[in-house]
């Protein structure tokens, strides 16, 4: 079975409301997400999984979750996703 796609991991659903995938590495890479936990905007990080790992990392209860970063390195993690975004657009 392929990997969940990041577009499809709602959990935890009492906390968190996925808004955007802003970036998807694919399969076996990273993805990074905004969305609202508790009703605050977020961003947050997982590993895609893979084929023989399908629900990746964290998870939770047998549900692929994700990782909510500290809201003190949110800043970093978007100055350098932009980056990172650019150059891979350059690649292609």
């Amino acid at each position: 079975m392929p990997y969940i796609k990041p577009k499809n991991v709602t959990s935890p659903k009492h906390h968190w409301q996925l808004d955007k995938v802003l970036y998807d590495g694919g399969e076996g890479k990273w993805s990074v997400a905004e969305g609202q936990w508790d009703e605050k905007k977020r961003l947050a990080i997982r590993w895609n999984g893979s084929e023989d790992k399908e629900k990746g990392n964290p998870q939770s209860t047998g549900y692929p979750t994700w990782f909510i970063v500290p809201s003190e390195l949110e800043a970093a993690i978007r100055k350098r996703l932009k980056k990172f975004s650019k150059s891979q657009k350059k690649k292609k």
